[in-house]
């Protein structure tokens, strides 16, 4: 049985009109998809969008400077305003994604990688002004899968570990690093020899760091081992 589109991609489906009208274009392109989940704000592919360090309102305003030159503002039929060829080839290669990932709802992430799956269409030129590409992107959503617990897609608020995403393409040596839950204070030295593939994670959980994630405010404090540079970080995963 092939995988159904989820009710949220549906209304990112519903959005991308509005988007399209509002942008004065007769036509949904894979610009106008990306902008419905933006729009939409809730979904997977929002989240993951957001781990990776992407300001969403600036990624807003790129795709409408670049449409921004395609308007006509004379559309003729506001009630039926058709899919780019791209953006069908993208809806369509949605039940591939999420048969890869065996999900049994097509869900925002799968319309992102779609999306990302051809390097030729907007949307995804634009995203890799972000440094987002398809492979990043599935590789955090096969992390994710692999470790549920590394999700913030869950329904437990209670958080119990800390995790640090190296978003490089070198290796990430954090022997010495510090981490904890308040500004002026290193509560937890990362051991010797832990280094961080490209792309990769490594997690650290609430015995390892000796202090409560959830009751220890919002933000989360990481200090390089030479004790001269910081920063706070307010979701997860650390990106580095």
């Amino acid at each position: 049985m092939e995988a159904k589109f989820s009710n949220r991609v549906k209304e990112v489906i519903s959005l991308s009109r509005e988007e399209a009208l509002r942008l004065g274009h007769d036509y949904i392109g894979t610009e106008h998809l990306l902008l419905g989940m933006v729009r939409e704000g809730e979904g997977v592919a929002v989240g993951v969008l957001k781990k990776l360090g992407v300001p969403l309102d600036e990624l807003r305003n790129e795709i409408e400077k670049i449409s921004k030159g395609t308007a006509t503002h004379q559309v003729k039929n506001l009630a039926n305003i058709p899919l780019t060829k791209a953006s069908e080839k993208v809806l369509k290669i949605t039940y591939l994604e999420a048969k890869i990932f065996k999900a049994q709802l097509i869900g925002t992430e799968h319309l992102l990688l779609s999306i990302l799956r051809d390097q030729d269409n907007l949307a995804t030129q634009i995203l890799s002004k972000f440094d987002v590409n398809y492979e990043v992107v599935k590789e955090m959503l096969e992390y994710q899968s692999e470790n549920p617990t590394a999700s913030s897609d869950t329904d437990d608020p209670d958080l119990d570990y800390i995790e640090l995403y190296n978003h490089g393409t070198s290796l990430l040596d954090v022997s010495g690093c510090f981490l904890s839950d308040a500004r002026n204070t290193n509560k937890f030295t990362i051991p010797p020899g832990v280094i961080i593939p490209p792309r990769g994670f490594v997690v650290f959980n609430q015995n390892q760091l000796g202090f409560s994630l959830s009751s220890g405010g919002e933000n989360i404090y990481f200090r390089n081992a030479a004790n001269t540079r910081s920063a706070a970080f307010s979701s997860e995963p650390l990106v580095l």
